[in-house]
């Protein structure tokens, strides 16, 4: 069914358009989280004895978007590869 209403070039602009926003936004994510530890390595001095707690707030972040970003990039990939499947199959000319 859902190949049915998909496969057509609307559904491949739209699959290529998802992936395309998972990725930017798992970018975004990681930049947002290594500018933070760059504010941080550039403010230590300043901080006094809160640089440690900022620091372990920081690592936990940093791996809380590692482990989520993996299931994003894997869900970008899948919608990039079907994408190139509906592709694949509309230049095949069937209709």
């Amino acid at each position: 069914m859902i190949m049915e209403f998909m496969c057509n070039e609307q559904g491949v602009t739209a699959l290529n358009n998802l992936s395309n926003r998972l990725q930017e936004q798992v970018t975004s994510i990681k930049q947002s989280t290594n500018a933070l530890q760059s504010d941080l390595d550039s403010n230590k001095n300043g901080l006094g004895p809160h640089v440690d707690s900022i620091q372990r707030v920081i690592d936990e972040m940093n791996e809380e978007v590692n482990q989520a970003s993996s299931p994003v990039t894997e869900l970008a990939e899948k919608a990039t590869a079907l994408a190139k499947s509906y592709q694949e199959f509309i230049d095949t000319d069937r209709f």
